[in-house]
């Protein structure tokens, strides 16, 4: 029997299960969606959510001005009852990875037509993201977030065959193009990060 899949939520997709407001009703129909078929594979030991660390920190710190009890409730139940990871992330490994993800989007050093994705766009990673980041690397999870443009990085640090780049809203995996891939992995920078990652 194969080991489950590994579910890891950012935090938009929990700030989208209780989101009110009636113009964004697609973002939570989209997380319920994804929270339901996710539930279904658990019933069945095909698939776990783990909320990394970072995530919970941040819904905690952000629900003390939520205006709706209820939303608060739901969000602490649903943190109360999955299973929280960590994994400490040094703050040099942090600086350069943001620095890393920044030089991405310099078009002296790479082609951006070439390395960005025709329907996202290529945002560098903030410190909380990259926590989140670096805990889903480390517990080999699927990344689940309709931020993508924060995380496309994430889909390099994988095989070109392996999916683990999730965008819940338009229920797709996400790869950057195979040739910008190519130009990504070849730059030695990187090279060193995703070591660097590794040996964490």
């Amino acid at each position: 029997m194969s080991e489950p899949i590994v579910f890891m939520p950012d935090t938009n997709m929990f700030r989208d299960f209780v989101n009110g407001n009636a113009n964004q009703a697609d973002l939570k129909r989209a997380a319920h969606d994804f929270w339901r078929s996710t539930a279904a594979l658990a019933a069945l030991n095909q698939a776990e959510i783990k909320i990394p660390k970072e995530v919970e920190t941040e819904l905690r710190v952000q629900m003390h001005t939520f205006t709706s009890t209820q939303h608060k409730n739901i969000l602490t139940k649903i943190l109360n009852q999955n299973v929280i990871v960590d994994f400490p992330l040094p703050v040099d490994l942090e600086r350069e990875l943001r620095e890393f993800t920044n030089y991405l989007r310099d078009p002296n050093h790479f082609n951006q037509t070439i390395i960005r994705h025709p329907h996202y766009g290529l945002n560098y990673l903030q410190a909380s993201d990259a926590r989140i980041l670096v805990t889903a690397y480390k517990y080999d999870g699927i990344l689940v977030t309709h931020n993508i443009k924060d995380f496309l990085i994430y889909d390099v640090l994988f095989e070109p065959a392996e999916e683990k780049l999730y965008d819940y809203v338009n229920k797709r995996y996400v790869k950057i193009p195979p040739a910008g891939r190519a130009l990504i992995e070849q730059d030695r920078w990187f090279q060193k990060l995703k070591q660097d990652l590794i040996n964490l």
